[in-house]
C-alpha cells in the first residue's frame, strides 16, 4: 500500500534528510514537501483526504504549527 506523507518544514536540509529516512523505512511513499504554512494550506485545500501522515514543524517562517493544527486541517 502506498503512503502519502506531507512534510511541512521551512528548513530545506531537514526536509531532505527526513524524506531520505522515510524512504529508507517505507516502500515507495509519496512525499509532498511544503516549506511554509501557506503552501501547505494551498495543497490541503485540494488534497486533504489523500494523506496518511503529516509531519509539521512547530516554528515556521509564516506561523506556528500548533496554530495551524487549530485551523482544523
Amino acid at each position: 500500500m502506498k503512503q502519502n506523507i506531507l512534510l511541512i518544514d521551512d528548513d530545506d536540509s531537514f526536509r531532505m534528510l527526513l524524506a531520505i529516512r522515510i524512504r529508507g523505512i517505507l516502500d515507495q511513499p509519496t512525499i509532498i514537501e511544503c516549506n511554509s504554512l501557506d503552501s501547505a494550506r494551498k495543497f490541503l485545500v485540494a488534497n486533504k483526504d489523500d494523506l496518511d501522515l503529516v509531519i509539521l514543524d512547530e516554528h515556521l517562517s509564516d506561523g506556528r504549527g500548533i496554530e495551524f493544527l487549530g485551523e482544523g486541517w
